[in-house]
Formats: C-alpha cells, sequence, structure tokens
C-alpha cells in the first residue's frame, strides 16, 4: 500500500483506545513510511528491543506519541507532524539497568 491509516472505533478505554500502532523490535534497516495515525494510542510509533538503524519517515497523528527505548541505535525521524504535539516522547522508558534508553551517533 502506499498510504497506512490507522484508525479506530470508540471504545471505553479512558483516553486512548490501544496500546500500540506501528512498532519495530529487533528490525534492522526498515522504512516506515507515507502513514497517519487517527486516534491515540499509549505508543503510537515505538521502536525498541535491539533496533539498529530505522527511519520513519512522512508521517503523521492526531496527537502522535513517538516510542523509543529498549536499546534501539540509529533511529532516525523525519518529517513527523505530531498533530496537537503534546505528548511526542511521552513513553521514552523508565530507564534503569533493565530499560536501557535509546542510543544516538
Amino acid at each position: 500500500a502506499d498510504q497506512v491509516t490507522l484508525t479506530t472505533l470508540p471504545l471505553p478505554r479512558g483516553n486512548v483506545s490501544g496500546y500500540r500502532g506501528v512498532g519495530i523490535e529487533r528490525g534492522t534497516d526498515l522504512l516506515i513510511q507515507n502513514f497517519s495515525v487517527n486516534t491515540t494510542l499509549v505508543d503510537d510509533l515505538s521502536i525498541g528491543l535491539f533496533s539498529v538503524a530505522c527511519v520513519f519517515s512522512n508521517g503523521s497523528g492526531d496527537d502522535l506519541n513517538m516510542n523509543h527505548q529498549d536499546q534501539n541505535y540509529g533511529t532516525l525521524w523525519t518529517e513527523i507532524n505530531t498533530g496537537a504535539g503534546s505528548r511526542p516522547w511521552g513513553s521514552g522508558g523508565a530507564g534503569g539497568p533493565t530499560r536501557l534508553h535509546a542510543g544516538a551517533r
């Protein structure tokens, strides 16, 4: 598909309609592009657990959250419209010895 849109029906879950929209774990050299998240999830986009050199590009969301945790390295977020912009990095991980944050070059 050239364009992917995530939407959900209203459910009785408080302020969120689900947990994860698009998630990468143990991925390498992946490109996620041309997406729209038209709902509020705990982690709209998520990168983690030994992922290396992954790109999220040309995407948008109502109030997009970009979760980055669990020892990933070299993630690129480009041309991302976070919508309302109230929580772009709201799920960055708890830190500590078992939950290491993302690495950067």
